[in-house]
């Protein structure tokens, strides 16, 4: 982390309340603005006094209220973000209303570090390790953990595109739902929970939840249709629940897998807009998600690069897939 990346993080995401922001994005952030204001202060004043000749300084004064009123925003909201990183609501935003007491306050959360990433979710049927015993019945427990609601969970596989544990919650699922999960049944689970909510399975081919197992095929197709049912507003939505994990999908250029795209002049306009999931595979990328276009329109969007070349191509292949989302960011689309 550097000041660069700081500081183009801190303007992409202007107005994005949501997201992460860690301690050092913070503090680098914070530093370049008072840079900023002690620059323009000093250079303000030079002007007032040597080249104008103001004794009220009234050029000093307008320049450093332009300075303040114009990143007021963008600090809100690299605080909410530092506040959700460290692990606090961002309704403790509102505490800085209080004298003294709230700006202090605020300052000891931006102070901490990171909250615990999430971790695979325990189950409580899981076999006794080999070498140790059952506790008896009525035992006073010691200690205990409880994991992070499942939607918490989804929600973070997702930003981090964390294989391991989505092939984990599919297991999970399938357990509650059908009796057993395994890496053997959870294909056959997700093709019954996709069926039974209308999807055309045509061409679907699954081997596991993890989407790392060999021959596997997911129709392009298909998972705009997802998308689309996920983010539908009627009166009757598809897949209400998936709402909130859409909402919580890596935030371009701030946020999980899209944390240092959308970084050059072309793709940068849609920086801190679109959300997406990635996708990277030998030979393959894609970028899954939604976006709002230059007319407010919400528009969901799968772009894939296939046959890929090897070594830079990913890298090519990455930048070419931010340049089309940028794209439909920019547009109409009516």
């Amino acid at each position: 982390m550097n000041m660069l990346q700081a500081i183009r993080r801190y303007y992409a995401g202007y107005a994005q309340f949501s997201g992460r922001a860690s301690r050092a994005d913070f503090w680098l952030a914070a530093l370049y603005v008072w840079l900023l204001q002690a620059v323009v202060h000093f250079v303000s004043t030079v002007l007032d006094v040597f080249l104008l000749g103001s004794p009220d300084l009234s050029l000093r004064d307008a320049a450093v209220l332009l300075v303040g009123i114009t990143h007021a925003l963008p600090s809100l909201a690299l605080l909410a973000r530092r506040l959700h990183d460290a692990g606090f609501s961002r309704a403790w935003l509102f505490l800085g209303l209080v004298p003294f007491v709230g700006p202090l306050t605020l300052l000891v959360f931006a102070l901490q570090p990171s909250a615990p990433r999430l971790g695979h979710p325990a189950d409580a049927s899981d076999p006794v390790p080999a070498g140790a015993t059952a506790a008896p019945r009525g035992a006073t427990p010691l200690a205990s953990v409880d994991s992070a609601p499942v939607g918490q969970v989804l929600a973070y596989a997702m930003e981090h595109s964390d294989n391991a544990l989505t092939e984990g919650l599919v297991r999970r699922a399938a357990k509650r739902d059908a009796g057993s999960g395994s890496p053997r049944t959870n294909p056959q689970f997700i093709r019954t929970q996709l069926a039974a909510r209308g999807f055309d399975l045509t061409g679907l081919s699954i081997t596991d939840a993890s989407g790392l197992g060999p021959n596997q095929k997911v129709p392009v197709r298909l998972v705009g249709d997802v998308l689309v049912a996920a983010t539908a507003t009627g009166a009757d939505p598809v897949l209400p629940e998936l709402r909130d994990v859409v909402a919580q999908l890596p935030v371009a250029g701030l946020d999980g897998t899209l944390y240092d795209r959308f970084a050059t002049p072309g793709t940068r306009p849609a920086a801190g807009i679109a959300r997406a999931k990635t996708g990277t595979l030998t030979g393959t990328s894609a970028l899954a998600g939604t976006t709002t276009t230059r007319d407010g329109r919400p528009l969901d969007f799968v772009v894939v690069a296939s046959r890929v070349p090897a070594r830079q191509g990913t890298l090519e292949a990455r930048a070419a897939l931010d340049e089309v989302v940028t794209a439909l960011t920019a547009c109409g689309c009516r």
